[in-house]
């Protein structure tokens, strides 16, 4: 055997950064990010732990990476619908096709991987604790200017901050996500959404007009 075959042979693979991210986003995403050891991730990707710290500085930063990832391929479509100008309730009707999605075609486990990290965020590096907080509150700016453009035009009571109607359907959003991880059944999941949408219909109900004048004399 020549020398340079001996070479090529005994030469480490390239480290994939990009396939990492995948294996560690799928992982997490399935299986809780709080379930999956760095040491796993290294298995599962087939690189070493050295390989991760000097493309990541760490498992800290890997999970960055993993909710920036996510944010872009998941959320970001969350935001599109977001955005779209067209009346409440067909914004309300395209978020349902979205909790709808057959996530088994698509190849993608049930749930919010960026719900499930914010509930375990005590467990976290600082980095990923930014990254948490920061899609969280990107998330509610973009429900809060969709919520403003339908108040506007009279789709919802004026009574109600739009910041308080904005958390109100994120929280049912994370709701309905956390249904569908449960295995709880699709219909039912969309019926609950749906019903917990209703309420931003017509006229604000006494007691969240009572709970607003509570918020705003506090």
């Amino acid at each position: 055997m020549s020398t340079v075959e001996t070479v090529k042979r005994g030469r480490p693979q390239t480290f994939d950064r990009d396939q990492v991210i995948e294996v560690a986003l799928m992982s997490y995403w399935r299986d809780g990010s709080s379930n999956v050891s760095l040491n796993e991730i290294c298995k599962r990707a087939g690189v070493s732990k050295p390989g991760i710290y000097r493309a990541f500085d760490g498992e800290d930063g890997l999970k960055q990476e993993v909710l920036l990832e996510y944010r872009a391929r998941v959320l970001s479509q969350f935001y599109h619908i977001l955005q779209v100008a067209q009346p409440f309730n067909q914004t309300v009707t395209s978020l349902v096709t979205f909790l709808q999605m057959d996530r088994d075609v698509l190849g993608l486990p049930a749930g919010c991987l960026h719900a499930e990290m914010y509930e375990t965020k005590g467990e976290f590096g600082s980095l990923t604790v930014q990254t948490i907080e920061s899609i969280r509150q990107e998330s509610l700016q973009h429900l809060e200017s969709w919520v403003e453009r339908a108040r506007v035009v009279g789709e919802i009571s004026p009574a109600m901050p739009s910041s308080i109607v904005a958390l109100y359907i994120y929280i049912q959003l994370q709701g309905a996500l956390r249904l569908q991880r449960e295995g709880v059944d699709q219909a039912h999941v969309l019926a609950c959404f749906r019903l917990a949408m209703s309420v931003l219909d017509g006229d604000t109900p006494p007691a969240i007009d009572q709970t607003v004048a509570r918020h705003q004399a506090g």
